[in-house]
């Protein structure tokens, strides 16, 4: 396969699945994994010399010298281990076992070897249904605004852009940041050293130093350990320099859209998930954004002044009065309310989700 996506699509970066690589050697490995829990965190190393170093710790505590099955691991590093691809962006995706993940529920829940292929559709529709409405409650559990546990004006403004879940990551890199040092290096005040505070009492290999440049003018902060580039993620080395230059506010290259509460451009999950349409032939949809806009457009001349408000009330009451009498001409509307449930949230005050 390397070989066909190398020809087929050559600017493409390849790179192997970590999850298929660990649990395609699970039966030599199980061992020395419930002897080593954290052996996989371990090896998850912020660089090839740290990983180098990590290896032959590793190899020489189990005594793997003559593992085949391992030494054909090493061989291909460069192509699993993220240390060795930390300039190639992966959106915190460095394996395909959410995906893996998501067919073993289709398999174990919903269809088998025995499902015939129109009952098949069927179940996949309704894995594509449930799996919407949980991802509506988690979009609608995200939006609000976090409490921020520091003052740091970089902090604030990332409270209101980040989902709650990337927040707390970002917090806990912030507070973790605080086991570091800070030493400038260099003719200017934009390149620094970043040492951690404790000597490791586990592995002799970490990395403690990494070279830092935080140039607040030009807009510029980068890492050594190249997490920010590999995951999109500020590092604990960058948010060190943040605190020590007194970043006020982080450029908007370096907050990306995949953590933000805009990420997800989806509308919220509709049970009846199809396209609703009046006899004329157009949508639902179209139809609302229209009203909309016009709406918008009242609200901005109506508030104006209190006279225009009472105007404004008033006709739109009458208005709504006209349109109760005139009878529904949309395909697959209820009757009893004539709106859809999201209608009705956002119309009730409540914030809609993005």
């Amino acid at each position: 396969m390397a070989i066909a996506v190398g020809r087929a699509f050559p600017e493409t970066i390849h790179r192997l699945c970590r999850w298929h690589i660990i649990d395609g050697h699970s039966d030599h490995l199980n061992t020395i994994f419930m002897r080593h829990k954290d052996i996989e965190t371990e090896m998850m190393t912020y660089t090839p010399i740290e990983f180098e170093y990590a290896w032959k710790e590793f190899i020489d505590k189990f005594g793997l010298h003559d593992s085949t099955e391992l030494r054909d691991l090493y061989d291909i590093r460069h192509r699993w281990v993220p240390a060795f691809f930390k300039e190639d962006y992966c959106g915190h995706m460095t394996s395909t076992q959410r995906s893996e993940s998501f067919n073993r529920l289709v398999k174990s829940s919903f269809v088998d070897h025995q499902t015939a292929l129109h009952r098949f559709a069927r179940r996949i529709l309704e894995v594509v249904l449930s799996r919407k409405e949980k991802e509506a409650a988690e979009t609608r559990a995200c939006q609000d605004v976090p409490n921020v546990k520091t003052a740091w004006p970089f902090a604030e403004q990332l409270s209101r852009v980040y989902t709650r879940a990337v927040f707390k990551v970002f917090e806990n890199t912030l507070d973790e940041s605080v086991h570091f040092r800070i030493e400038q290096y260099g003719v200017d005040q934009t390149q620094w050293i970043i040492s951690h505070s404790k000597r490791s009492e586990k592995h002799d290999w970490c990395q403690r130093q990494f070279k830092v440049t935080a140039d607040v003018v030009n807009g510029q902060f980068i890492c050594e350990c190249m997490q920010w580039e590999h995951t999109g993620l500020f590092c604990p080395h960058l948010l060190r320099a943040f605190v020590h230059v007194q970043v006020e506010k982080i450029p908007h290259t370096y907050v990306l859209r995949r953590y933000s509460r805009e990420a997800k451009s989806d509308v919220n999950f509709d049970r009846r998930d199809r396209p609703i349409a009046g006899l004329d032939g157009v949508k639902l949809s179209n139809r609302t954004k229209v009203l909309s806009l016009d709406a918008q457009q009242l609200v901005k001349w109506g508030r104006r002044s209190s006279v225009a408000f009472e105007r404004a009330t008033s006709v739109m009451k009458g208005l709504r009065n006209q349109l109760e009498e005139i009878p529904a001409d949309v395909h697959g509307l209820d009757a009893d309310d004539g709106v859809s449930e999201h209608e009705v949230e956002v119309g009730d005050g409540a914030r809609p989700s993005i």
